[in-house]
């Protein structure tokens, strides 16, 4: 009742709205819920919405949000081509607007390796592993360049554990091509950064341990 109460309150904010940047901005809201709860076609629906408006507007970046999101839906529907169309089409315009300043461009560079770890993911499902593998190396040298001049706390946590996702990324697609030993070091690398954060019942912290405890076991 409360999810179908949050729907309503959305689309009355969609329909409600003559501004066509605020009207986007509620598509894209709305898609991000559908998408959370995992309504991928009405995700998309929403997304392929705020993505016309955004187009007419001009906004890059915001039409690169627009791409990155509608690639994750196709993505977790199993459409891969179409993933990665999306995911190419964000990858590009991200890649524009990272080279700026250091500062005004350090989002960006983050979102950049947003899409690059994206492409990683659909290459792999693809089963196109080198190509895979040069997406997450490259994600990886963004998201630690940038690790290496914060200073917040807070935002050190979520870039390491956004590292983490990337090791262990690279770390399924290193099993998959049969490289077990350096699959073992980076699923290391990433159970060592999220242990420095997550709580030892934590889903994400057991999902590293059991691929180190089953290439153990696989070694013996």
């Amino acid at each position: 009742m409360a999810q179908k109460h949050m729907f309503k309150s959305l689309s009355a904010a969609v329909s409600q709205s003559q501004n066509p940047e605020t009207r986007a901005d509620a598509y894209f809201r709305e898609g991000l819920t559908f998408r959370e709860v995992g309504q991928y076609s009405q995700a998309l629906s929403a997304f392929q919405t705020a993505l016309s408006i955004r187009q007419q507007q001009g906004d890059q970046s915001a039409i690169a949000d627009t791409y990155y999101q509608i690639g994750c839906c196709q993505y977790s529907q199993g459409r891969t081509d179409e993933a990665l169309i999306s995911h190419r089409n964000s990858l590009q315009l991200r890649q524009q607007l990272a080279n700026g300043t250091r500062e005004t461009s350090r989002d960006q560079n983050l979102k950049y390796s947003d899409s690059l770890e994206m492409m990683g993911n659909v290459y792999r499902r693809r089963g196109n592993y080198e190509i895979a593998l040069q997406n997450y190396k490259a994600a990886l040298e963004i998201r630690q360049q940038v690790r290496s001049y914060l200073t917040f706390p807070s935002a050190q946590k979520g870039l390491d554990l956004k590292i983490a996702e990337t090791y262990y990324d690279a770390a399924l697609t290193y099993e998959l091509i049969g490289n077990k030993q350096r699959a073992y070091e980076l699923h290391q690398n990433a159970f060592n950064l999220k242990r420095q954060y997550l709580s030892n019942n934590s889903v994400d912290l057991a999902k590293s341990e059991d691929a180190l405890r089953t290439l153990r076991n696989s070694n013996q």
